[in-house]
Protein backbone atom coordinates (compact mmCIF):
# COMPACT_ATOMS: atom_id res chain seq x y z
CA UNK A 1 0.00 0.00 0.00
CA UNK A 2 3.24 2.25 0.81
CA UNK A 3 4.52 1.66 -2.65
CA UNK A 4 1.11 2.33 -4.38
CA UNK A 5 0.71 5.59 -2.36
CA UNK A 6 3.95 6.84 -3.47
CA UNK A 7 3.43 5.71 -7.01
CA UNK A 8 0.11 7.55 -7.34
CA UNK A 9 1.90 10.93 -5.66
CA UNK A 10 4.74 10.72 -8.24
CA UNK A 11 2.47 10.73 -11.04
CA UNK A 12 0.03 13.60 -9.61
CA UNK A 13 3.25 15.46 -9.59
CA UNK A 14 4.41 14.09 -12.93
CA UNK A 15 1.11 15.47 -14.57
CA UNK A 16 0.75 19.14 -12.15
CA UNK A 17 4.59 19.46 -14.15
CA UNK A 18 2.76 18.49 -17.32
CA UNK A 19 -0.14 20.84 -17.03
CA UNK A 20 2.34 23.93 -15.66
CA UNK A 21 4.85 23.01 -18.83
CA UNK A 22 2.10 23.22 -21.44
CA UNK A 23 1.32 27.26 -22.25
CA UNK A 24 -2.32 27.93 -23.10
CA UNK A 25 -3.21 29.27 -26.64
CA UNK A 26 -3.49 33.49 -25.64
CA UNK A 27 -7.07 35.03 -25.76
CA UNK A 28 -7.40 38.22 -27.60
CA UNK A 29 -10.81 40.25 -27.55
CA UNK A 30 -11.52 42.53 -29.93
CA UNK A 31 -14.15 44.79 -29.74
CA UNK A 32 -15.89 46.40 -32.46
CA UNK A 33 -19.09 49.17 -32.67
CA UNK A 34 -20.85 47.82 -35.33
CA UNK A 35 -22.18 44.43 -37.06
CA UNK A 36 -20.57 41.14 -38.29
CA UNK A 37 -21.11 41.92 -41.37
CA UNK A 38 -19.99 45.28 -41.79
CA UNK A 39 -16.31 44.67 -40.04
CA UNK A 40 -15.79 41.21 -41.57
CA UNK A 41 -12.98 43.08 -43.43
CA UNK A 42 -11.16 44.76 -40.41
CA UNK A 43 -11.64 41.07 -38.91
CA UNK A 44 -9.69 39.94 -41.67
CA UNK A 45 -7.31 42.38 -41.67
CA UNK A 46 -6.68 41.62 -38.32
CA UNK A 47 -6.33 37.95 -38.25
CA UNK A 48 -4.13 38.37 -41.63
CA UNK A 49 -1.65 40.67 -39.45
CA UNK A 50 -1.47 37.85 -36.76
CA UNK A 51 -0.58 35.36 -38.88
CA UNK A 52 2.37 37.87 -40.48
CA UNK A 53 3.44 38.44 -36.95
CA UNK A 54 3.85 34.36 -36.73
CA UNK A 55 0.72 34.43 -33.98
CA UNK A 56 -1.28 31.99 -35.77
CA UNK A 57 -2.18 29.82 -32.54
CA UNK A 58 -4.08 32.88 -31.39
CA UNK A 59 -7.85 32.47 -29.72
CA UNK A 60 -9.89 35.61 -30.90
CA UNK A 61 -12.96 36.83 -29.17
CA UNK A 62 -15.20 39.17 -31.00
CA UNK A 63 -17.69 41.49 -29.51
CA UNK A 64 -20.07 44.02 -31.82
CA UNK A 65 -22.07 46.77 -30.15
CA UNK A 66 -24.21 46.27 -33.44
CA UNK A 67 -24.20 50.65 -32.82
CA UNK A 68 -25.59 50.48 -29.34
CA UNK A 69 -22.59 52.07 -27.71
CA UNK A 70 -24.37 51.54 -24.18
CA UNK A 71 -23.27 47.67 -24.55
CA UNK A 72 -20.22 48.35 -24.45
CA UNK A 73 -20.01 47.63 -20.50
CA UNK A 74 -21.62 44.43 -20.81
CA UNK A 75 -19.19 42.94 -23.90
CA UNK A 76 -15.95 44.27 -22.11
CA UNK A 77 -17.16 42.12 -18.62
CA UNK A 78 -17.80 39.27 -20.39
CA UNK A 79 -13.80 39.18 -22.06
CA UNK A 80 -12.82 40.08 -18.97
CA UNK A 81 -14.68 37.05 -17.36
CA UNK A 82 -13.45 34.74 -20.21
CA UNK A 83 -10.74 35.52 -19.45
CA UNK A 84 -8.67 37.68 -22.41
CA UNK A 85 -4.74 37.68 -22.26
CA UNK A 86 -5.69 41.63 -24.56
CA UNK A 87 -8.48 43.49 -25.13
CA UNK A 88 -8.66 45.32 -28.61
CA UNK A 89 -10.74 48.08 -28.53
CA UNK A 90 -12.36 50.16 -31.50
CA UNK A 91 -13.26 53.71 -30.97
CA UNK A 92 -13.65 55.57 -27.94
CA UNK A 93 -16.55 54.55 -26.28
CA UNK A 94 -15.27 50.79 -26.34
CA UNK A 95 -11.63 51.70 -24.91
CA UNK A 96 -13.27 53.54 -22.26
CA UNK A 97 -15.19 50.94 -20.98
CA UNK A 98 -12.34 48.77 -21.40
CA UNK A 99 -10.13 51.56 -18.77
CA UNK A 100 -13.36 51.22 -16.63
CA UNK A 101 -12.99 47.45 -16.60
CA UNK A 102 -9.73 46.29 -16.05
CA UNK A 103 -6.38 48.47 -15.21
CA UNK A 104 -4.16 45.57 -15.44
CA UNK A 105 -5.41 44.19 -19.00
CA UNK A 106 -3.04 45.15 -21.52
CA UNK A 107 -5.67 47.51 -24.03
CA UNK A 108 -4.69 48.48 -27.47
CA UNK A 109 -7.15 51.07 -29.09
CA UNK A 110 -7.96 51.50 -32.36
CA UNK A 111 -8.77 54.75 -34.19
CA UNK A 112 -9.14 56.43 -31.23
CA UNK A 113 -8.93 60.52 -31.12
CA UNK A 114 -6.64 62.48 -29.21
CA UNK A 115 -6.20 59.80 -26.61
CA UNK A 116 -4.27 62.13 -24.35
CA UNK A 117 -6.97 64.36 -23.76
CA UNK A 118 -9.53 61.35 -23.21
CA UNK A 119 -7.07 60.63 -20.24
CA UNK A 120 -6.11 57.19 -21.30
CA UNK A 121 -2.83 57.77 -21.93
CA UNK A 122 -0.65 60.16 -20.57
CA UNK A 123 1.35 60.85 -23.70
CA UNK A 124 1.98 59.22 -27.24
CA UNK A 125 5.37 58.45 -26.88
CA UNK A 126 5.17 57.00 -23.44
CA UNK A 127 1.56 55.31 -22.83
CA UNK A 128 2.30 54.87 -19.11
CA UNK A 129 -0.39 52.67 -18.27
CA UNK A 130 -2.23 49.77 -19.52
CA UNK A 131 -3.57 50.81 -23.09
CA UNK A 132 -1.26 51.69 -26.09
CA UNK A 133 -2.57 51.45 -29.68
CA UNK A 134 -3.40 54.12 -32.87
CA UNK A 135 -4.99 57.46 -32.91
CA UNK A 136 -7.70 58.42 -35.16
CA UNK A 137 -6.99 60.23 -38.43
CA UNK A 138 -9.47 63.34 -38.33
CA UNK A 139 -7.32 66.47 -37.25
CA UNK A 140 -8.55 70.05 -38.71
CA UNK A 141 -5.67 69.34 -40.76
CA UNK A 142 -7.24 66.51 -42.55
CA UNK A 143 -10.89 68.05 -42.59
CA UNK A 144 -9.66 70.99 -44.22
CA UNK A 145 -7.74 68.79 -47.22
CA UNK A 146 -10.72 66.70 -47.76
CA UNK A 147 -12.78 70.01 -48.39
CA UNK A 148 -10.25 71.17 -50.76
CA UNK A 149 -10.33 67.99 -52.47
CA UNK A 150 -13.74 67.98 -52.89
CA UNK A 151 -14.00 71.37 -53.86
CA UNK A 152 -10.87 70.73 -56.63
CA UNK A 153 -13.03 67.24 -57.99
CA UNK A 154 -16.22 70.03 -58.20
CA UNK A 155 -15.28 73.08 -58.85
CA UNK A 156 -18.70 74.19 -59.49
CA UNK A 157 -19.21 73.42 -55.75
CA UNK A 158 -21.22 76.20 -53.88
CA UNK A 159 -22.32 74.16 -50.84
CA UNK A 160 -21.65 70.71 -48.59
CA UNK A 161 -24.21 69.30 -46.83
CA UNK A 162 -23.23 67.75 -44.01
CA UNK A 163 -24.92 64.76 -42.65
CA UNK A 164 -25.09 63.50 -38.97
CA UNK A 165 -26.74 60.77 -37.35
CA UNK A 166 -28.98 62.23 -34.36
CA UNK A 167 -26.52 59.82 -32.14
CA UNK A 168 -23.54 62.24 -32.34
CA UNK A 169 -25.85 65.71 -33.94
CA UNK A 170 -24.85 67.61 -30.60
CA UNK A 171 -20.92 66.53 -31.09
CA UNK A 172 -18.64 69.79 -30.19
CA UNK A 173 -16.75 68.68 -32.98
CA UNK A 174 -18.72 70.33 -35.99
CA UNK A 175 -17.72 74.15 -35.67
CA UNK A 176 -14.09 72.44 -36.79
CA UNK A 177 -16.02 71.37 -40.10
CA UNK A 178 -17.76 74.94 -40.81
CA UNK A 179 -14.28 76.53 -40.32
CA UNK A 180 -13.10 73.22 -43.07
CA UNK A 181 -15.49 74.26 -45.52
CA UNK A 182 -14.72 78.16 -45.32
CA UNK A 183 -11.31 77.76 -45.91
CA UNK A 184 -12.38 76.03 -49.33
CA UNK A 185 -14.34 78.58 -50.27
CA UNK A 186 -18.30 76.44 -49.74
CA UNK A 187 -21.36 76.93 -47.38
CA UNK A 188 -21.85 74.54 -45.37
CA UNK A 189 -25.79 73.20 -44.36
CA UNK A 190 -26.19 70.31 -41.58
CA UNK A 191 -28.79 67.39 -42.00
CA UNK A 192 -29.36 64.90 -39.28
CA UNK A 193 -30.34 61.62 -40.17
CA UNK A 194 -32.55 59.61 -37.85
CA UNK A 195 -32.15 55.98 -39.54
CA UNK A 196 -31.15 54.17 -42.35
CA UNK A 197 -34.99 54.88 -44.07
CA UNK A 198 -34.86 58.86 -43.92
CA UNK A 199 -31.53 58.48 -46.34
CA UNK A 200 -33.75 58.95 -48.67
CA UNK A 201 -35.42 62.32 -48.02
CA UNK A 202 -32.25 63.82 -47.03
CA UNK A 203 -30.79 63.05 -50.25
CA UNK A 204 -33.93 64.02 -51.91
CA UNK A 205 -33.52 67.61 -50.92
CA UNK A 206 -29.80 67.60 -51.40
CA UNK A 207 -30.53 66.85 -55.35
CA UNK A 208 -33.43 69.69 -55.08
CA UNK A 209 -30.65 72.55 -54.54
CA UNK A 210 -27.93 73.72 -57.26
CA UNK A 211 -24.19 73.40 -57.09
CA UNK A 212 -24.27 71.25 -53.80
CA UNK A 213 -23.10 67.81 -52.29
CA UNK A 214 -22.89 65.67 -49.11
CA UNK A 215 -19.92 65.15 -46.77
CA UNK A 216 -20.29 62.01 -44.95
CA UNK A 217 -17.49 63.00 -41.71
CA UNK A 218 -15.45 60.42 -39.54
CA UNK A 219 -16.83 57.03 -39.23
CA UNK A 220 -20.35 57.49 -38.39
CA UNK A 221 -21.66 54.25 -36.76
CA UNK A 222 -25.17 53.89 -38.39
CA UNK A 223 -23.92 55.24 -41.88
CA UNK A 224 -20.92 52.71 -41.65
CA UNK A 225 -23.21 50.15 -41.10
CA UNK A 226 -25.66 50.83 -43.91
CA UNK A 227 -22.83 52.32 -46.32
CA UNK A 228 -24.13 50.38 -49.56
CA UNK A 229 -28.06 51.60 -48.68
CA UNK A 230 -26.13 55.40 -47.99
CA UNK A 231 -24.34 55.26 -51.85
CA UNK A 232 -27.07 53.43 -53.32
CA UNK A 233 -29.30 57.13 -52.29
CA UNK A 234 -26.53 59.13 -53.31
CA UNK A 235 -26.92 57.62 -56.78
CA UNK A 236 -30.37 57.40 -57.17
CA UNK A 237 -30.63 60.87 -56.53
CA UNK A 238 -27.41 61.75 -58.60
CA UNK A 239 -25.78 63.44 -55.33
CA UNK A 240 -21.96 64.08 -55.15
CA UNK A 241 -20.34 62.51 -52.58
CA UNK A 242 -16.89 62.59 -50.05
CA UNK A 243 -16.33 60.14 -47.36
CA UNK A 244 -13.86 59.73 -44.73
CA UNK A 245 -13.46 56.14 -45.15
CA UNK A 246 -12.34 54.29 -48.11
CA UNK A 247 -15.05 52.01 -47.12
CA UNK A 248 -17.97 54.34 -48.76
CA UNK A 249 -16.06 55.04 -52.30
CA UNK A 250 -15.81 50.91 -52.71
CA UNK A 251 -19.00 50.99 -52.43
CA UNK A 252 -20.06 53.33 -54.58
CA UNK A 253 -19.22 56.87 -53.56
CA UNK A 254 -17.83 59.47 -55.38
CA UNK A 255 -15.07 60.33 -53.70
CA UNK A 256 -12.94 59.70 -49.90
CA UNK A 257 -9.46 60.71 -48.23
CA UNK A 258 -8.25 58.97 -45.56
CA UNK A 259 -5.98 56.35 -43.61
CA UNK A 260 -6.98 53.03 -43.92
CA UNK A 261 -8.77 50.95 -41.63
CA UNK A 262 -7.57 47.65 -42.55
CA UNK A 263 -4.36 48.82 -42.27
CA UNK A 264 -4.89 50.03 -38.48
CA UNK A 265 -6.46 46.61 -37.95
CA UNK A 266 -3.23 45.06 -38.82
CA UNK A 267 -1.18 47.42 -37.02
CA UNK A 268 -3.29 46.31 -33.81
CA UNK A 269 -1.99 42.48 -34.49
CA UNK A 270 1.25 43.84 -34.29
CA UNK A 271 0.81 45.64 -31.13
CA UNK A 272 -0.65 42.33 -29.80
CA UNK A 273 2.00 40.50 -30.57
CA UNK A 274 4.53 42.80 -29.06
CA UNK A 275 2.87 42.57 -25.51
CA UNK A 276 2.24 39.06 -26.25
CA UNK A 277 5.86 38.62 -26.19
CA UNK A 278 6.31 40.53 -22.99
CA UNK A 279 6.47 44.30 -23.59
CA UNK A 280 4.47 46.61 -21.58
CA UNK A 281 1.77 48.77 -22.93
CA UNK A 282 2.97 51.38 -20.97
CA UNK A 283 6.58 51.25 -23.03
CA UNK A 284 5.03 50.99 -26.61
CA UNK A 285 4.34 54.30 -28.05
CA UNK A 286 0.76 55.07 -29.69
CA UNK A 287 1.09 55.49 -33.31
CA UNK A 288 -0.85 58.30 -35.58
CA UNK A 289 -1.71 57.66 -39.47
CA UNK A 290 0.82 58.72 -41.84
CA UNK A 291 -0.56 57.34 -45.19
CA UNK A 292 -3.87 58.98 -46.44
CA UNK A 293 -5.18 57.96 -49.46
CA UNK A 294 -7.54 59.48 -52.62
CA UNK A 295 -9.72 57.31 -53.80
CA UNK A 296 -11.44 58.04 -56.77
CA UNK A 297 -14.71 55.82 -58.51
CA UNK A 298 -14.93 57.02 -61.58
CA UNK A 299 -17.58 54.49 -62.57
CA UNK A 300 -19.74 56.64 -60.33
CA UNK A 301 -18.36 59.73 -61.59
CA UNK A 302 -19.69 58.86 -65.59
CA UNK A 303 -23.30 58.24 -63.70
CA UNK A 304 -23.30 61.58 -62.19
CA UNK A 305 -22.18 63.08 -65.44
CA UNK A 306 -18.81 64.28 -63.32
CA UNK A 307 -15.73 65.07 -65.09
CA UNK A 308 -12.65 64.40 -62.48
CA UNK A 309 -10.13 66.94 -63.62
CA UNK A 310 -6.90 65.41 -64.79
CA UNK A 311 -5.14 66.98 -62.48
CA UNK A 312 -6.70 65.38 -59.71
CA UNK A 313 -7.06 61.76 -60.77
CA UNK A 314 -3.39 61.94 -61.74
CA UNK A 315 -3.27 62.48 -57.92
CA UNK A 316 -5.16 59.81 -56.94
CA UNK A 317 -4.07 57.04 -54.99
CA UNK A 318 -6.26 54.72 -55.93
CA UNK A 319 -8.87 55.08 -58.97
CA UNK A 320 -11.94 52.89 -59.14
CA UNK A 321 -13.32 52.08 -62.58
Amino acid sequence: MRALALLLVCLSLLIATGAQSRSPVPRVGVLLSTTPAATRHLAEAFATGLRQAGRGSVEVEYRWAEGRLDRFPALVAELVRAPVDIIVATGLPATEAAVRASKTIPIVMVNVTDPVRAGLVESLVRPGGNVTGLTGQLTPEIRAKQFQLVKEALPHLAQVVILRSAAVADAPVWSEYETAARAAGVRTRFVDVKDPAALDAAFAGVARERGAGVFVPGVDLMFFTHREVLVARALAHRVPTMFSAREFTDAGGLMSYSARLTDQFARAAVYVDRILAGVRPADLPVEQPTRFELVLNLRTARALGVTVPPALLARADAVLE
